[in-house]
């Protein structure tokens, strides 16, 4: 298994003044992050479009601020990418720290929140595309299927949205020589967890700290339960 990257996201009442708020925290931000950049965006530009973004001092992760919304993204290194733990424990620390940093922009409140995570598994001697179609019944497996995925959505906990999405991926390593250029075949599992439907039942929801727990272990325990028994057992359960 290997770790891609990771992103946070949360989203929040509309800030005009985004600008102004992170200026007014700047101290609070050294240490761990290096000076701020504030983007030449047209106020009248889409509020998603980020306007300010600050990078990790190692560089491995950005957080970009919107009008609307927050987006940490990570991308793991050699020295994390094999364990879900280290990921998850260096994930942990910054999503408090960020939580922190949205939540002295927005005092309101925070909307929602969600992680997504996408990784990387290969099976030896096993094609990608032919493991996720055995099951399926509605594949005529006499094609030549090049690619093939599948995506679901549940409910976790009456309260949160966890989504898989399965797919192969075709992965161009970077060669010594033309000889042994390559692409090899993977599992891609793209992972989201979130706070959405609480926000779909009640437009005043507060997404909080507690929350940003939930969401962490809801995501250690597909990662680190529900990969291993799907290449085990065929059946991915959420």
């Amino acid at each position: 298994m290997v770790v891609l990257n990771t992103q946070y996201n949360l989203m929040y009442p509309r800030l005009s003044d985004i600008r102004r708020r992170i200026v007014a925290y700047e101290d609070a931000l050294k240490g761990e992050f290096l000076q701020y950049q504030i983007l030449p965006i047209p106020d009248d530009a889409p509020p998603e479009i980020p306007r300010v973004t600050i990078t990790t001092k190692h560089g491995h992760s950005m957080l970009q601020l919107s009008l609307s919304g927050a987006v940490f993204q990570t991308a793991y290194d050699d020295a994390y990418n094999k364990s879900w733990e280290k990921c998850h424990d260096y994930l942990e620390k910054r999503m408090e720290q960020i939580y922190d940093i949205v939540k002295h922009i927005s005092p309101e409140r925070i909307y929602t929140q969600g992680i997504t995570a996408q990784i990387i598994v290969n099976i030896p001697d096993t094609n990608p595309v032919e493991f996720l179609t055995k099951g399926v019944p509605i594949i005529d497996k006499n094609q030549d299927i090049w690619d093939f995925g599948c995506y679901a959505t549940v409910i976790s906990q009456n309260k949160y949205f966890a989504t898989v999405q399965i797919s192969n991926a075709r992965i161009a390593h970077i060669p010594l020589s033309a000889e042994n250029y390559e692409h090899k075949n993977y599992l891609l599992f793209n992972i989201e967890a979130n706070d959405r439907k609480m926000f779909n039942q009640d437009s005043n929801n507060d997404s909080g700290k507690e929350t940003t727990k939930d969401l962490l272990s809801l995501m250690k325990e597909i990662v680190t339960v529900r990969i291993d028994a799907f290449i085990s057992g065929g059946v991915f359960k959420l």
